[in-house]
């Protein structure tokens, strides 16, 4: 049954008070890369704390998992009964993140690369609910927003954007050489490939919301481990369910750039194939994708409702998961929508189920509020 989180109505300091107080403090985050951005934070602030703490990354269904902690924080849903759980609309990282200022730890490039991963366009501050101010973001510069590889691979694998270059690294050269810069430019490229992007984008757009949804990946801000906030954003939320420890280390500014790099080309070929074969049903304000092949599923529904759903919800449908997702702080209730069903979980913005079997039960669900 999806629960309704029992600290977002509660300040920061309050929180973080807690939190300071434990002896051990497990955090559980769900598999998407704004929920592994908010869990890195307050590990962060955890450690500058001096309290002890345990990160996981896991689905709903696999979340309960045994510790010795004093308090547990559900990170993107609130399965398990957390004593405090991150689970209201809106990006969870951006709350964490306020959290982990008071705790004496500020990232503001990771706060806001966790509310790009959920599909939020973060302003020059990250502002957390309830508060009045945030830290600052640094400047933006032209291009696209990669991990750091040559601007065909970044066009090709990046999950912030899909067009017919997506997934399709000789035609993503291809658009590249249109644009006439240098092919080892390791900033992914300047202003024209920005501009072939967008109007790539609007011309093939089949929704409605590509076009906002475009700007995430435009001019991006400078900054993280990855060298641009988006690019970081791309990378958890690609990473954060097929290598949930590369994620994590990444998201706490400890690991392999390689591996990561790597990890998160295979990870983009497999949403980019995913969302572009999907068989889709459209119904009124839902549209139900299901997939012909496996992928991480964060990163993919996310596409999926930015460009082809013509509708604000999306419900996509594997072999043994379904999950959900709307507008962040603008569409229906979805966990409200599923609090009925066994094993789903999640926030207003997103839930996964991961049983099949109740996949028609969570469509009925989503029909009746969207």
């Amino acid at each position: 049954m999806a629960t309704a989180g029992r600290s977002e109505t509660d300040t920061s300091p309050n929180v973080a008070a807690r939190l300071r107080e434990a002896g051990f403090v497990r955090l559980a985050a769900a598999p998407t890369g704004d929920a592994v951005g908010a869990a890195a934070l307050l590990a962060r602030g955890l450690a500058a704390a001096g309290t002890p703490y345990q990160l996981s990354i896991a689905p709903p269904s696999t979340a309960e998992r045994a510790t010795d902690a004093d308090l547990t924080v559900g990170l993107g849903h609130a399965a398990g009964e957390p004593a405090i759980a991150l689970d209201g609309a809106g990006p969870v990282s951006r709350r964490a993140a306020a959290i982990a200022e008071t705790l004496g730890e500020s990232d503001p490039v990771l706060a806001a690369a966790g509310m790009i991963a959920a599909g939020e366009t973060p302003e020059g501050t990250v502002v957390a609910p309830g508060e009045e101010s945030g830290p600052s973001l640094g400047e933006s510069r032209p291009g696209v927003g990669t991990p750091p590889v040559s601007p065909a691979d970044g066009l090709a694998h990046s999950t912030l954007v899909h067009a017919f270059f997506s997934g399709r690294p000789e035609r993503a050269a291809e658009l590249h050489a249109d644009a006439d810069e240098p092919a080892e430019d390791s900033t992914a490229g300047g202003e024209t490939v920005a501009s072939l992007v967008a109007l790539t984008v609007a011309e093939e757009a089949e929704t409605p919301t590509a076009a906002e949804a475009i700007e995430r990946f435009l001019s991006p801000r400078s900054g993280g481990p990855l060298g641009t906030v988006a690019g970081l954003a791309d990378a958890l939320d690609a990473l954060a369910e097929p290598s949930p420890g590369l994620a994590a280390g990444l998201a706490l500014g400890y690991s392999d750039r390689e591996r990561i790099i790597e990890a998160w080309r295979t990870a983009a070929r497999a949403v980019h194939e995913a969302v572009r074969t999907a068989e889709l049903s459209r119904y009124d304000g839902l549209v139900v994708a299901e997939l012909e092949t496996s992928a991480p599923l964060a990163p993919t529904t996310r596409l999926l409702r930015e460009y082809r759903s013509p509708e604000p919800v999306v419900a996509v449908l594997d072999e043994s998961t379904a999950t959900a997702a709307t507008p962040p702080k603008s569409g229906p209730d979805l966990a409200a929508a599923t609090q009925s069903i066994d094993g789903a979980a999640g926030t207003p913005d997103r839930v996964r189920l991961d049983d099949p079997g109740a996949a028609e039960e969570l469509v009925a669900g989503l029909q009746e509020v969207a």
